[in-house]
């Protein structure tokens, strides 16, 4: 290990927590590793102003400096600079969540350091989401996880000499549900949040993270202004492009000044490989022109995963390390090495069409054709049946849909257990709600009963990777019209696509209840 610069200050990482002579991770029970009690005092000294050569002149006979390098070799410490240049130019850096410019545009940020001021705006900045979700782990404090982000947010700006700012907008799982939720209210509840972060916003919320963003641009002076082009399935990436290219379109002068850039999201690039491009074609169809900027970031690559680490809190390097690789050699393409991708926007698109830039754009317009017909044969259905796999994650919003377009129905619903905590917490005189159990012979059975009820024009919610097996499920329904869909997203969009407008309002009472418990 070289030698560390003397004027760096070392920085503890946020994760970490010194007690009974260890460095615990979080909540963690097991110690990451146990101190000295020299370099327990050398922790504690670490306060994010005291400088290496202040290290080691508290603690001399080169005990100071041995835990600093210790401490950096075990990734609980960051050193950063004590000063960057002045007069450099002034980039705004829009991203979704805390972590995104990291995983996207590390190896750009931490090249241009010295030349660009960045500032970097986390658009969500309330949040309860850290890796401890999928081991379903007690730490869904809202203000602890959120505080707890952005001190890995502000250390990640500091060390590419930028600066940290935070909207207090909460992040998808949080708008399923404000919070306070209790670990039990969680474990019912996981597939609806992942769900919900996979289904549409709507347009309320693209409202407002429209105009928190163009206050944002407003208060902000920027020489340039970065903004996520969208790439994947999560509403809030979506929702920030959205939001952004409505301003882009609706309020040039306010961006007028700027030099304006989309960035290729990552790893999402390397799970969606095409996507990017789908984005690229589609604005340029609206009448925006994009010029490609692939920015080599080869000896940068090893400093990104390095300053990619300091979100620990979100994952494990190992885990997104070869999707984040993918994706920069893909950018780099024939000419190898490792890549990133940013587009400059040299006019702004003329239109904008928000389902032909999501991901599931083709799958819903397939939908709307057989949907269309569906609808004008049962618009004034008594009865309609819903099997319901997947959770719809919007089931208040989804519902309420479902109802105006079918006014006087009354709607039948089987839903797996999965589906069921979001599905019973909402109310309606016209929605009755039942479970179907686990595995296909249950489903087949669930299905099969149904004849016993009559003939009802029917909609089976699948999994897209289920299509095949859910429409066997249909012919069990021979006197039954019975359409197939992928999600209730898939379905929603595909009825607003039809209708023209965003989703239509009914008397539904979506019964939410006080905080979780």
């Amino acid at each position: 290990m070289n030698p560390l610069p003397v004027d760096s200050i070392p920085v503890r990482l946020p994760h970490y927590r010194l007690r009974d002579g260890g460095l615990y991770f979080l909540i963690s029970r097991r110690p990451v590793t146990l101190l000295s009690a020299r370099e327990q005092a050398v922790w504690e000294s670490l306060d994010g102003s005291v400088r290496v050569r202040d290290v080691a002149a508290r603690f001399p006979a080169g005990a100071g400096e041995a835990a600093l390098r210790r401490f950096v070799e075990l990734g609980v410490c960051l050193p950063v600079a004590a000063s960057f240049p002045e007069g450099r130019r002034r980039v705004l850096v829009l991203e979704p969540h805390m972590d995104d410019a990291a995983l996207s545009l590390g190896g750009v940020l931490w090249s241009r350091r010295a030349e660009c001021e960045f500032t970097i705006v986390s658009i969500t900045g309330r949040s309860n989401f850290t890796s401890y979700y999928n081991l379903e782990r007690d730490y869904l404090d809202v203000d602890v996880v959120s505080a707890l982000r952005r001190a890995e947010s502000e250390l990640f700006a500091r060390a590419v000499g930028g600066r940290h700012v935070a909207l207090d907008l909460p992040e998808a799982p949080l708008r399923y549900r404000p919070g306070p939720w209790t670990l039990d209210w969680f474990r019912r509840h996981h597939a609806s949040i992942s769900a919900f972060i996979g289904h549409t916003s709507g347009p309320e919320e693209l409202r407002t993270w429209t105009e928190r963003i163009r206050q944002l641009l407003r208060d902000i002076l920027a020489d340039e202004v970065w903004a996520p082009i969208g790439v994947g399935p999560h509403t809030d990436h979506e929702l920030a492009r959205n939001a952004f290219m409505t301003i882009l379109r609706a309020d040039p002068d306010l961006l007028r000044r700027c030099e304006v850039r989309l960035y290729q999201e990552v790893p999402y690039a390397a799970q969606f490989p095409h996507f990017t491009s789908a984005i690229v074609e589609e604005l340029a169809r609206s009448g925006a022109r994009l010029e490609l900027e692939t920015v080599t970031v080869t000896e940068a690559f090893p400093d990104k995963l390095r300053l990619i680490s300091v979100f620990g809190s979100q994952f494990k390097l190992e885990v997104l390390r070869p999707g984040i690789e993918a994706a920069a050699r893909a950018a780099a393409a024939e000419g190898g090495g490792m890549a990133e991708i940013l587009y400059r926007v040299a006019a702004p698109p003329e239109r904008l069409d928000f389902l032909a830039l999501s991901v599931g754009a083709p799958e819903v317009r397939r939908l709307a054709t057989e949907l269309g017909p569906w609808i004008e044969r049962h618009r004034h259905a008594r009865c309609i049946r819903l099997f319901i796999r997947p959770p719809a994650g919007r089931w208040a919003e989804d519902m309420r849909c479902l109802l105006e377009t079918f006014p006087v129905a009354r709607f039948s619903v089987r839903a797996a257990r999965e589906a069921l905590a979001e599905a019973t917490d909402v109310r309606s005189p016209r929605i009755e709600v039942g479970s179907i159990g686990r595995g296909p012979a249950a489903w087949a059975l669930g299905v099969l009963s149904a004849n016993l009820e009559g003939p009802a024009p029917t909609l089976i919610l699948a999994f897209a990777d289920r299509m095949r097996e859910a429409r066997r499920l249909s012919m069990l329904l021979p006197l039954s019209d019975t359409l197939v869909v992928p999600s209730m997203n898939h379905l929603v969009l595909a009825l607003r696509l039809l209708a023209g407008a965003g989703g239509p309002r009914s008397d539904l009472e979506a019964s939410k209840g006080p905080a979780a418990t």
